[in-house]
């Protein structure tokens, strides 16, 4: 089975953080496959900047991720 845990908060240190990990902890002690998105390390723009969000651009941290 695949994980995908996303971190949105801006602080490495956070109580947040911290239960991510223990939640990536656990899934791999459990033979889960995870993947960990960080979006405090990706750089993007979070505004949208066109009437339709679906013809915004998509800087190349938000294509990887």
């Amino acid at each position: 089975m695949k994980v995908l845990v996303i971190l949105g908060h801006p602080r490495n240190n956070s109580y947040t953080a911290a239960l991510a990990e223990a939640y990536i902890d656990g899934a791999l002690r459990a033979g889960m496959q995870v993947d960990y998105l960080q979006l405090e390390d990706l750089e993007f723009d979070p505004d949208v900047h066109r009437p339709d969000p679906h013809r915004q651009y998509a800087e190349p941290d938000i294509v990887r991720s």
